[in-house]
């Protein structure tokens, strides 16, 4: 398998990771907005080609060492099956942080899950052991919850500015069409929320079906999750298709009128996604010695929502005409994020 061995390769890798997790969704956004139902199936087949590629390529890179198919004869049937879950869970918590984008912005979605995802995960760790800093367990997680609701407040405002704008256009034009009623973003919240709980479920499986002297090695890994992936994606596009979080239910068969460009950025997605996570994948039980320090690992594992979140703000122009207090609340969220992954990396630095 290729794997890094040195310190620059590492830092590569883990680039990589930020990369690829940060900046998949843009191409969901390329897509022009389509129904993201959809847009699940083309980035289930870019993960499948990817994870197929990166294990029969690089898993193989030299036969004479330890290949991915060797590590398959090594490891149980347990871990495995943790790693199949894993596919599921992060299916579910995709199509939910995709249903989140849909009804809000991306970078609203992307922070509120994420920051929920790691407090979570803090909080988890912290009762697992007990031995972390509880000052920069908990605090760091409480601070990621504050800056979730920042998010929130942030996306109000702009809703808010929205309306307020519309109501007196329609004053100047009374034959203009009245506009909708202001979203409150509540329910962009919550399905972020619960993406977020998702991704946590996610990312506990995947460390324990990876984890161990019988783990399943990098590139396995990413090829079971695709099994999980592709196997959950027959269920879950039916059933928000037909229980839409916006718009109309439509059927599966439409999927075959989008245009080739829609396809293609739908895929792309997926192997930007998946080239994110064998980034990290193969940076994972490395030696200490050529491993950047523990808070370098920890933000580049988990900036990648900023990064996105910048992309929307940025490239797209999500709050384009926002009011200055938008831009502020984003502004905040974003410190508070960076303040509460450093408080979280720093807690076993810091134990007892």
């Amino acid at each position: 398998m290729l794997l890094p061995t040195t310190a620059t390769g590492v830092l590569v890798a883990l680039v990589i990771s930020l990369l690829g997790w940060g900046l998949w969704a843009c191409f969901y956004k390329a897509t022009r907005r389509i129904r993201f139902e959809y847009l699940a199936y083309d980035f289930t087949w870019g993960v499948v080609v990817a994870a197929v590629g990166a294990a029969f390529i690089l898993g193989l890179w030299d036969s004479k060492e330890l290949t991915f198919q060797d590590n398959f004869l090594l490891t149980g049937l347990r871990k495995i099956a943790w790693v199949l879950a894993a596919g599921v869970a992060f299916n579910v918590a995709n199509m939910l942080l995709l249903a989140a984008t849909s009804v809000s912005r991306m970078s609203v979605a992307f922070p509120i899950a994420f920051s929920f995802a790691w407090a979570i995960a803090s909080i988890w760790d912290y009762v697992a052991r007990p031995a972390l800093n509880p000052i920069f367990a908990l605090g760091g997680a409480l601070v990621m919850i504050v800056a979730a609701a920042l998010a929130y407040m942030a996306y109000r405002s702009v809703v808010e500015s929205e309306a307020a704008a519309a109501a007196e256009a329609l004053k100047v034009d009374p034959k203009a069409k009245a506009a909708p009623a202001a979203d409150s973003g509540l329910k962009g919240f919550i399905l972020a929320v619960l993406a977020g709980i998702f991704f946590t479920l996610f990312f506990a499986a995947l460390q324990e079906g990876i984890s161990g002297d019988n783990g399943v090695a990098s590139y396995g890994a990413a090829l079971v999750l695709s099994v999980g992936v592709f196997g959950s994606t027959i269920v879950l596009v039916p059933f928000f298709l037909n229980f839409p979080v916006r718009g109309k239910p439509l059927a599966v068969r439409q999927y075959f009128k989008l245009e080739r460009r829609q396809h293609v950025m739908g895929i792309i997605a997926g192997i930007v996604w998946t080239a994110g996570l064998l980034g990290g994948l193969v940076t994972f039980g490395l030696p200490a010695n050529i491993l950047p320090s523990p808070v370098t690992v920890y933000m580049l594992n988990h900036s990648a929502p900023l990064l996105t979140a910048l992309c929307g703000l940025m490239l797209f122009g999500e709050f384009r005409e926002a009011p200055s207090k938008a831009y502020v609340l984003m502004g905040a969220t974003f410190v508070l994020m960076l303040a509460g992954m450093g408080l979280i990396a720093m807690a076993p630095m810091y134990g007892s």
